[in-house]
């Protein structure tokens, strides 16, 4: 399951750095999976991302860490279910309507997000 946190945070890197790089290419690739299929994937993806850091959080060097993130993952899930795709979509457009400052800022965090998941797992 380390291992699985450990990928979570690769990804959640990648896609930072590219936001970063091109915030608008960002959006614009949110953007296109806004619809059902996004929406799915993004419950799914914190459902996988909650159940793994909970299950993976005594084996890691923080479990405090991947119990909140596990647990807050997994309400984030609920979240999504309770608010339908609909609003989902709106939201999707009003972090789109930030502006490239703001929107670097946010994924400054979430670049450290990821290297907090990657660090946390001990892998690296």
């Amino acid at each position: 399951m380390l291992q699985l946190i450990a990928f979570f945070g690769v990804l959640i890197v990648l896609a930072c750095g590219y936001g970063l790089a091109d915030p608008q290419g960002l959006i614009r690739l949110v953007d296109k999976f806004s619809g059902v299929g996004g929406y799915t994937i993004a419950i799914v993806v914190r459902i996988v991302l909650g159940v793994a850091a909970l299950v993976a959080a005594q084996a890691s060097l923080l479990p405090i860490f991947l119990q909140v993130i596990g647990g807050l993952s997994l309400f984030a899930a609920i979240v999504l279910l309770v608010i339908g795709r609909s609003r989902f979509s709106q939201l999707i457009r009003w972090v789109a309507s930030f502006n490239a400052t703001l929107l670097r800022l946010w994924l400054v965090f979430g670049m450290l997000f990821g290297v907090a998941l990657i660090w946390v797992t001990g892998i690296v």
